[in-house]
């Protein structure tokens, strides 16, 4: 449950500050592989991992919109100094 929340939260973290949606994006990554990892030794192999699963996705999402972020904002740092001078 909690990888889920992280991951959202990094998602919408994106818009604003790409360094917080990459951390958050791992730290729901990890958080999401722990807890397949536990509901399948609990549960066999047919266990629902299904929220597990889409955290993780959303973590790889925070991380690469993340990132999309921080390369956009660097482009119009060099843009702004550019057109300055």
């Amino acid at each position: 449950m909690w990888a889920l929340v992280i991951a959202i939260v990094s998602i919408f973290l994106a818009c604003c500050c790409g360094v917080f949606s990459i951390a958050g994006g791992i730290a729901a990554m990890i958080l999401a592989k722990n807890e397949r990892t536990r509901a399948q030794q609990w549960n066999g192999p047919y266990a629902d991992t299904s929220m597990a699963t889409a955290a993780y996705w959303l973590g790889v999402a925070a991380i690469v919109i993340g990132a999309l972020s921080l390369v956009a904002s660097a482009v119009t740092v060099v843009l702004e100094l550019a057109l300055a001078v």
